[in-house]
């Protein structure tokens, strides 16, 4: 199905009428009036936070720590389900401590950090890393007996993985 697009183009004194065929791009507005929402900065913490909100450390003030399998730490949501997108706040410190595979998008403002306790598979279409980390064992805890697993479903042609205008491959 073919429609017409006019459109003028104008430079500087000229006029000029041509005829040009061209390949029309549609693109779904995700953002509100289709601005992109600005990237939240990232933690500034280098060193996890024990546990719960850190008051000893001034960089660490505003992170506070989380457990994927810990409801309440959901903020009244619980954890995500199948299907369904997930976004780690700036402000969050997620250990990943479970098995589950068929969320949608992961993006990750934050820390998502596997857990070194047990084996653990997290299955997303694609998981975005946006200021934010991805900590999959450290220097100080090495993940060595337990395996960290992560299935990327993603297609290379989902334009729901667009960030900025760039495309984020999860394939």
């Amino acid at each position: 199905d073919t429609k017409t697009l006019k459109f003028l183009v104008t430079g500087k004194g000229t006029n000029v009428t041509k005829i040009q065929n061209s390949n029309l791009r549609i693109y779904r507005c995700y953002y509100l009036d289709c601005i992109n929402p600005t990237t939240p900065p990232p933690p500034e913490s280098v060193e996890r936070p024990l546990n719960g909100n850190s008051s000893n450390d001034q960089s660490l003030q505003n992170v506070t720590r989380k457990r994927w399998s810990v409801s309440s730490d959901w903020e009244g949501k619980g954890p995500p389900e199948e299907g369904q997108d997930v976004v780690i706040p700036s402000s969050w410190w997620m250990i990943y401590d479970t098995d589950m595979v068929g969320l949608g998008n992961v993006m990750v403002y934050g820390v998502l950090e596997f857990s070194n306790e047990s084996d653990v598979r997290l299955g997303a279409k694609n998981i975005i890393v946006l200021g934010g980390k991805l900590v999959v064992g450290s220097k100080e805890e090495p993940i060595n007996n337990t395996k960290a697993h992560i299935l990327l479903t993603g297609n290379r042609d989902d334009t729901d993985a667009q960030v900025d205008g760039l495309r984020i491959i999860g394939s």
